[in-house]
């Protein structure tokens, strides 16, 4: 996985996602990295910066083409779930 605590594929003609996580890397990489998002997000709140918090949420919410993928991708596995009442 690198260095990164998680892994994403997408295979599209069978149209499943797999997500893998690396349960010994969250402490070490997933808990400061929320922390640090956390802590900026209570500083432009603390000192009342609304364009520059605005700026940063944003980007931090920006759908990606690669997660619009994803996204069909889940839509689709939940409508099919529904449709068969599973």
């Amino acid at each position: 996985m690198g260095s990164s605590p998680q892994s994403i594929s997408n295979h599209r003609p069978s149209q499943s996602l797999t997500v893998r996580v690396d349960r010994a890397k969250i402490k070490t990489h997933g808990k400061p990295a929320l922390g640090k998002m956390l802590l900026r997000l209570h500083m432009y709140r603390s000192t009342a910066d609304v364009d520059g918090c605005r700026a940063y949420y944003e980007a931090l919410s920006k759908v990606h083409e690669t997660h619009v993928e994803w996204r069909q991708t889940v839509k689709g596995l939940l409508q099919s779930w529904a449709e068969r009442a599973v």
